[in-house]
């Protein structure tokens, strides 16, 4: 991308409010770490990390109950062959 200054152009209501939404929230950053460059960018940084957060907890609990599942089999297997 040679251009920097190059941006998406909405095409759908749903852009058109994603875009409103993402320069709104950024107004509000902006005036409210006006002379706060530092808070600013840590602000930025914590947000923007979230959604990976949140991710790496979802495949972390999936592998879990998968985990857990196979673990409960085994030992209902054990159990059941221990009856007889």
């Amino acid at each position: 991308m040679n251009n920097l200054e190059k941006h998406y152009e909405p095409n759908n209501f749903s852009d058109k409010v994603a875009l409103g939404f993402t320069k709104f929230l950024r107004f509000l950053a902006d005036t409210f770490f006006k002379k706060r460059y530092g808070h600013r960018a840590v602000v930025l940084e914590t947000v923007a990390a979230v959604p990976g957060m949140v991710a790496g907890m979802l495949i972390h609990l999936k592998s879990l109950r998968k985990y857990f599942y196979c673990y409960i089999r085994y030992h209902l297997f054990s159990i059941s062959k221990n009856r007889s």
